[in-house]
């Protein structure tokens, strides 16, 4: 996947005006001001890609990108997180103990990858941009 050729296509205010897919989708879902805007924009080295505010709940669109034939898609916020963001407030110790934690709550099976990340420092990036290539051969 070549980062560099990251574009945004598009933004639908609600479900119902969404078409349907036409290539792999990734989506970043979690509660409000977890980071998934964030983690896009250092996904793809790119600071302004997705819109970012310190103002949980801002963003109010289902905003779509598109990279080598793959879309990713940055959701409002709600109830739970998917990757886990924010990293680096965390000790690597603190860190293992919350995946764990998280795995076993959500009852997630060994082969579910679950991948810490952090925007701010870069922590997991590389792991989540080989787990996405490798997801959508």
């Amino acid at each position: 996947m070549n980062i560099n050729n990251v574009t945004f296509e598009r933004s639908f205010g609600v479900s119902s005006q969404l078409t349907p897919s036409t290539m792999p989708e990734i989506a970043f879902a979690g509660r409000s001001n977890v980071g998934k805007s964030s983690l896009l924009n250092r996904l793809f080295n790119r600071k302004g890609l997705a819109k970012v505010s310190q103002t949980p709940g801002k963003t109010a669109t289902i905003n779509f990108f598109s990279c080598d034939g793959v879309r990713f898609v940055d959701l409002p916020g709600y109830g739970f997180a998917v990757v886990l963001t924010k990293a680096d407030k965390l000790s690597r110790q603190q860190q293992m103990k919350q995946k764990a934690a998280l795995k076993k709550q959500l009852k997630l099976g060994a082969d579910v990858p679950l991948v810490v990340c952090s925007s701010e420092k870069g922590i997991g990036i590389d792991e989540l941009r080989s787990l996405i290539k490798n997801s959508v051969r």
